[in-house]
C-alpha cells in the first residue's frame, strides 16, 4: 500500500470511530424558500470560493468559514469553531456540532481506479466491523461525475477525478452542508 492510501485509511479510521453520526441524505439538496426549512437564505449561502491551482479545482464554501491544507495536497474547509475549541493530536475527534471537509488527492504513484479504491474501501471498512451503506454515482452541478458513499457511522465520501488526479472528499462532523459545498466542486478555470 502506498503511503498516501494509508492516511487516507487512517483519516477515514479514525473519523469512522470518533463519530457516531445518523445518516444523511445522499442527493444534492434542491434550493427551498427559507419557509420551507427554516433555514435564512442568506446563511445558505456559498459565498466564498477557494482556488487550488496545483490540484485544479475550486470549490464554494459559506462565508466565516476557513481554509487550510497544503495547495497541491490537502484542502480542508472548516466552519467557524467555537473560541474554546482545542484541537486533538491527529485532529481528531472532530466537534459533532462543527463541520470539516477534507480534498486530498490519491497519491502520484497509486494507478488504481475510482471503482477499485472503492474495492479496497469495502475491503478495509469490513476488516474494522463497520460497513459502506451507500453507493452511488452523482454527477455535480459543473458536470463533474463520481461516487458518492456514506458509512454506516454517517461519514460522507465522494471519489471524483479533476484533470487526471482522483480526488477523495470526506465529511467530518456536522456533515448537514456536505453535498451542498461538494455540489460546487469543479476544475478551477
Amino acid at each position: 500500500m502506498h503511503i498516501r492510501f494509508q492516511s487516507i485509511l487512517l483519516i477515514m479510521a479514525v473519523g469512522l470511530a470518533a463519530c457516531n453520526l445518523s445518516a444523511t441524505a445522499t442527493k444534492v439538496p434542491e434550493p427551498t424558500a427559507a419557509s420551507d426549512t427554516g433555514i435564512d437564505p442568506v446563511e445558505n449561502t456559498l459565498t466564498e470560493t477557494h482556488v487550488d491551482s496545483e490540484l485544479g479545482l475550486a470549490i464554494d464554501y459559506p462565508a466565516g468559514w476557513r481554509i487550510e491544507g497544503h495547495p497541491g495536497e490537502l484542502v480542508q474547509i472548516f466552519s467557524p469553531l467555537p473560541s474554546n475549541y482545542t484541537p486533538h493530536p491527529g485532529g481528531e475527534p472532530f466537534p459533532a456540532d462543527q463541520t470539516k471537509i477534507e480534498i486530498i488527492p490519491q497519491h502520484s504513484g497509486d494507478s488504481r481506479s475510482i471503482a477499485q479504491i472503492i474495492a479496497d474501501l469495502y475491503t478495509d471498512v469490513a476488516s474494522r466491523g463497520d460497513r459502506i451503506e451507500v453507493e452511488e454515482p452523482q454527477t455535480l452541478a459543473s458536470g463533474l461525475e463520481g461516487m458518492r458513499l456514506q458509512y454506516s457511522t454517517g461519514i460522507p465520501l465522494f471519489l471524483t477525478e479533476i484533470n487526471a488526479q482522483i480526488l477523495y472528499v470526506a465529511g467530518y462532523g456536522d456533515v448537514s452542508r456536505f453535498d451542498e459545498i461538494v455540489n460546487t466542486l469543479r476544475p478551477a478555470s
